[in-house]
């Protein structure tokens, strides 16, 4: 994936994880959403 798809897909994260109701799906999400942000930051290391 591209470096603005991640953003997207991470954002899209964050967002769905504000709105979740309950404590293991908002753990769920954010945990996803910190494997992106992983990702994230290795290609900017490799660029």
């Amino acid at each position: 994936m591209t470096q603005s798809q991640l953003n997207r897909e991470y954002s899209q994260m964050m967002t769905k994880a504000a709105e979740a109701v309950g404590r293991r799906e908002t753990m769920e999400l954010y945990k996803q959403a910190r494997s992106i942000k992983k990702k994230l930051h290795n290609k900017k290391d490799f660029m």
